[in-house]
């Protein structure tokens, strides 16, 4: 089982863990905020403490606890997420942690995406068919990173 207060590594560095209850905040600088539809709700994350900073990556699907566990690599992905201020941050109890399971992570994932598609729309979507189209081509090495935008 995930002990709350897990010692781990994040890019070398150690970190502490602890699985926490949140209020999710605005990102406004982000005009595709992943976490925009849930903005005033409460959400289990992963409260990431290095030497230098307090940092919250979302753990629903168990997607937080993924990213530490395997060592926090570049091939994990993770939802970084923030608190709103002035709001407590409630310690999950072991019993109420989210593991991930292929199918949760899998329907977390993708309740996540027809959340952000429902909120933001059409455009939402091009977006991300873009993106993955992309991160794809970067992925096989077709990308060319000295192309200029149309």
């Amino acid at each position: 089982m995930y002990e709350n207060y897990h010692n781990e590594t994040w890019d070398g560095q150690h970190i502490t863990c602890r699985v926490v209850i949140i209020t999710v905040a605005d990102q406004p600088q982000f005009k595709y905020y992943w976490a925009r539809p849930y903005v005033g709700q409460q959400r289990q994350v992963l409260e990431i403490q290095s030497k230098d900073t307090t940092f919250y990556i979302d753990n629903e699907g168990g997607h937080g606890i993924f990213k530490v566990v395997g060592g926090a690599h570049m091939g994990k992905g993770h939802r970084s997420i923030i608190p709103e201020p002035y709001t407590a941050i409630k310690q999950v109890a072991e019993a109420d942690i989210i593991y991930p399971t292929p199918e949760l992570y899998k329907a977390a994932n993708d309740k996540c995406e027809a959340d952000a598609a429902k909120f933001y729309g059409p455009e939402y979507v091009e977006h991300r068919e873009r993106m993955k189209k992309t991160l794809e081509a970067i992925r096989t090495g077709a990308f060319n990173f000295n192309q200029k935008k149309p």
